[in-house]
């Protein structure tokens, strides 16, 4: 019995080009309270919680998934590592800034 691969593998010619069917998707998760969030709101949160952090002590992604869960969003530790690459995020040994005291 063969399994349906749904939208992989699948692409849809249009004027511009051909394109994958899954760059139509926006695709997402439930957060706590069982509401819909998109990747680009799961992104947008990442961000807010990196630009909150403390420069000299930057947050691990182990301390990232702790603020999120905070505000009310679940993820695994490797898909903030999957995010935070794909928003060109560094890890936070590179994102210390070293005598910077403000």
């Amino acid at each position: 019995m063969e399994t349906d691969p749904g939208v992989a593998e699948k692409y849809v010619q249009t004027p511009r080009g051909i394109f994958p069917l899954r760059a139509f998707f926006s695709g997402g998760m439930e957060n706590s309270a069982g509401e819909s969030v998109s990747f680009d709101a799961i992104k947008a949160k990442l961000m807010e919680v990196i630009a909150e952090e403390d420069r000299l002590n930057p947050l691990n992604d182990d301390e990232i998934v702790e603020k999120l869960k905070a505000k009310g969003l679940t993820l695994a530790r490797r898909a903030v590592a999957k995010y935070r690459k794909i928003c060109k995020i560094a890890p936070a040994r590179q994102r210390r800034q070293f005598g910077a005291e403000s």
